[in-house]
């Protein structure tokens, strides 16, 4: 897995805009991402990886 996203001081998992590129660029490399809710629209219509889409550090951790 890849985990990408800011971390706000209240759990809160946030897009930047250096997501999209980023993760073009190593998309043969890591194939499951970790990013927000709102990266993780984005990040969907790159072909040939699953995106898990988190609001927030306790969703990510339930999910882990």
């Amino acid at each position: 897995y890849l985990i990408l996203g800011e971390l706000g001081l209240d759990g809160s998992i946030k897009d930047t805009n250096t997501i999209f590129p980023l993760v073009l660029s190593l998309q043969n490399k890591f194939k499951k991402i970790i990013t927000s809710k709102e990266s993780a629209k984005k990040l969907s219509k790159i072909p040939n990886i699953e995106v898990y889409g988190f609001e927030n550090i306790s969703e990510f951790f339930i999910f882990s």
